[in-house]
């Protein structure tokens, strides 16, 4: 089990709106929540942020980018930085 709080941020891809595009990046982070939940993690260790298509790994126009975007990545925000 983490010893440190985990963050958990959500991305969409650009299809839909802003607004709708943070939701659904909100959710996804979710569903990943419950299921770090459902095996054991503490519900206190666990932050969700959505940023919808803030961040995209690729922003070429093709169904492949698309698939890449759409992700949650962990992140530890208190681990100390090299």
């Amino acid at each position: 089990l983490p010893s440190m709080p985990i963050q958990l941020v959500g991305h969409a891809d650009k299809v839909g709106g802003d607004r709708a595009n943070r939701r659904m990046s909100q959710l996804r982070a979710r569903a990943v929540r419950d299921a770090l939940f459902r095996a054991g993690v503490p519900r206190n260790m666990v932050q969700v942020v959505g940023l919808g298509y803030e961040a995209p790994l690729d922003t070429a126009d093709t169904d492949d980018a698309d698939a890449l975007n759409r992700r949650v990545e962990f992140s530890f925000p208190n681990e100390e930085q090299p």
